[in-house]
């Protein structure tokens, strides 16, 4: 082989899914990588897992009682995390959610949600490399305190990071960052 040829692959990067991580800054779009159909599985899969993972906030409008409700939901919260989380994860995730959920319930001036949904507006990549992969995509949280009324936050950046525990994907990583204006 040409030593100019030699020199030239010493020095080139390959960009690999290992280099791509959740960071506090908007990323430009990535090209899909991985099987079609797990994409597609993923893409629908990971709007799924963030609803339940933001479910684990829900505590209702002030009430009385809230306290109570809270302390009651600690149980399945708990289960709910630790399914949708990969096993690195899932600890550190239940004690951001306990100490907002606590947080939450001795502020008589929070309303709270009863319900809550997570929406991609539009996939910015997704790839995937065996056992781990990471997405971008435009998206944003809806919340309710009734059936009839919801409120939607401004579409940010969505960054996520998955890994396959048996067989089962879970999150890893995710970040929301502000999308720079034109």
């Amino acid at each position: 082989m040409p030593p100019e040829k030699v020199e030239a692959m010493k020095n080139t990067q390959v960009e690999t899914l290992a280099s791509f991580a959740p960071g506090p800054s908007y990323r430009n779009p990535i090209d899909d990588k991985g099987e079609s159909a797990q994409i597609a599985i993923l893409k629908n899969l990971i709007p799924a897992l963030l609803t339940k993972d933001l479910k684990t906030g829900a505590m209702g409008p002030y009430t009385k009682d809230r306290e109570q409700h809270i302390a009651d939901a600690a149980g399945a919260r708990r289960i709910v995390i630790l399914n949708i989380w990969g096993s690195s994860f899932a600890p550190e995730r239940l004690g951001i959610v306990e100490t907002g959920v606590n947080q939450a319930a001795e502020d008589s001036m929070y309303s709270g949600f009863s319900d809550a949904k997570f929406e991609v507006i539009e996939w910015q990549g997704l790839q995937i490399d065996g056992d781990r992969a990471f997405g971008l995509a435009l998206s944003h949280p809806s919340y309710s305190s009734n059936e009839q009324s919801w409120s939607s936050d401004r579409d940010r950046q969505l960054q996520i990071k998955l890994v396959k525990e048996g067989g089962t994907w879970k999150l890893a990583e995710k970040i929301e960052v502000e999308i720079p204006s034109n």
